[in-house]
């Protein structure tokens, strides 16, 4: 099936241990998480993240893109195992598993982004995984410099943000758990505007422009921005809309005004 060694069998204890890596705190606490599918496991390995372990299921890994996929793994690669369809279903708890995962080092969070231009993205309080996946895998589309995330945001390796998300956190830079309000006085002070997407007051959305020094602020699905960071905002953007519908939803609010901000130029 495949030119790459076909590893020792998965244990029980070893399931048992990596199973633990689908809650929070054994992700905190390890600082590793788990992706599956071709797609994920392809971003991991070309953006150079530290894949730890590799696991396959054969007779689940039909696609030729995921055999080639197993082929690519580096020969001197430590862990590669192998697991029943049964150990990787229960591994992974996908409905429809591709069958192959790897396990990924949490990379270490570098020194938050001070420069004196970029387009930054801020995130208060997006709570639902799906949502915060299509949200980088759109920074990433669009070339933001840095997405940064409260307290209160769910993480980047939650698995549904990773499937969501398509492997963008591979490419992007991206923060959690930061001080919003510090952090945005500190970029305020250095010339940043601070642009806060809003359901229906501010400035038409078309009307928007870049000014290369740019942070748009995107708030919870419920109660949108904090109050104490919406005080700081330099200016707040809405989306016209033409139909029915109380607003849209947090990602594609995003992707509509980092579209305008990455086309128009001041």
């Amino acid at each position: 099936m495949s030119k790459t060694s076909p590893g020792p069998s998965l244990s029980q204890a070893r399931l048992k241990s990596l199973k633990k890596l689908a809650l929070k705190k054994y992700r905190d606490r390890e600082g590793r998480f788990i992706i599956e599918g071709v797609r994920l496991c392809e971003e991991a390995l070309a953006a150079g993240a530290e894949i730890e372990t590799w696991i396959y299921a054969p007779s689940l890994l039909t696609r030729a893109r995921g055999r080639a996929l197993l082929d690519r793994i580096p020969p001197r690669h430590p862990a590669l195992l192998r697991a029943t369809s049964a150990q990787f279903k229960a591994l992974t708890q996908v409905a429809s598993p591709q069958g192959i995962a790897c396990v990924v080092r949490k990379r270490e969070q570098k020194a938050l982004p001070s420069g004196i231009s970029g387009l930054y993205l801020v995130l208060d309080r997006i709570s639902d995984p799906g949502n915060m996946g299509t949200i980088l895998r759109t920074a990433a589309w669009f070339g933001v410099d840095g997405v940064l995330a409260g307290p209160g945001t769910v993480e980047n390796t939650h698995p549904a943000v990773m499937r969501a998300s398509a492997g963008a956190l591979f490419h992007l830079p991206a923060f959690e758990n930061v001080r919003l309000e510090q952090w945005l006085v500190q970029q305020k002070e250095r010339g940043f505007i601070l642009i806060a997407a809003d359901a229906r007051d501010g400035t038409d959305v078309r009307e928007l422009r870049s000014t290369g020094r740019d942070i748009l602020v995107i708030g919870s699905e419920a109660g949108g921005i904090d109050p104490a960071l919406e005080n700081l905002m330099t200016i707040k953007t809405h989306i016209p809309g033409f139909g029915a519908g109380e607003s849209l939803n947090a990602a594609v609010a995003c992707a509509i005004v980092l579209y305008q901000l990455t086309h128009a130029r001041q």
